[in-house]
């Protein structure tokens, strides 16, 4: 759930132009909280791969559905729902990407990402929403995200 306490903002995606709006949007509010390159890089790959997922896998490619972004930042924390109108899937079903059989793959890596870069990444029940937190490795006060519900996986970056 995201902190109502904060300023959250919500975004419509359709396609990459609405997609690129959001994540330069999600990364200059960062940087005007005092987040590092080196936060904002793997926001931002965790951010796209979100949502091309979400378009690709969750709507079908189908650009008349939308994904529905839901963000907030504070000094701590970035928090991202990332929401598509998908049936929605199981995540501990997905292949690891760094086993042998799997490393020559030209798809699959996505969610390894994410989880990699964000602080924390849950999913719903149903799998069509994402909920992602990264801290600032800048700052000294952890964040107020809510590390409950299902699938939660922690990355230390």
């Amino acid at each position: 759930m995201l902190n109502e306490s904060a300023c959250r903002e919500v975004a419509e995606v359709h396609g990459a132009v609405d997609m690129n709006v959001v994540v330069e949007r999600i990364l200059e509010r960062m940087n005007r909280a005092g987040f590092s390159a080196k936060d904002l890089f793997g926001v931002r790959v965790a951010l796209e791969e979100a949502m091309v997922n979400a378009r690709q896998h969750g709507n079908g490619g189908d650009q008349a559905k939308a994904v529905w972004v839901s963000y907030y930042v504070t000094p701590s924390e970035t928090v991202v729902q990332i929401e598509d109108q998908g049936l929605g899937f199981d995540p501990e079903t997905i292949a690891d990407p760094l086993a042998p059989e799997f490393l020559e793959r030209p798809s699959g890596r996505g969610l390894f990402l994410i989880r990699y870069y964000m602080t924390a990444v849950r999913f719903n029940e149903r799998g069509n929403r994402l909920t992602m937190c990264k801290n600032n490795s800048n700052s000294r006060t952890t964040g107020h995200f809510e590390h409950t519900g299902r699938r939660i996986t922690r990355s230390g970056h």
